[in-house]
């Protein structure tokens, strides 16, 4: 369903463990949901962070 609501988006990804995968170090993190949505919250989480190379 999620691919075809939200063009591909995969909901349970796990972005922190990406990120750290990826070689990174997360120094901020914030998870809230996108302002001025409601219909679509699931849709609307987004993630906001910095992240330095180790």
């Amino acid at each position: 369903m999620q691919r075809r609501m939200a063009g591909g988006c995969h909901l349970t990804r796990d972005i922190p463990g990406l990120v750290r995968e990826a070689g990174f170090e997360i120094e901020t993190l914030e998870k809230p949901y996108a302002p001025g949505v409601r219909l679509s919250r699931p849709w609307s989480y987004v993630y906001f962070g910095v992240a330095r190379a180790r």
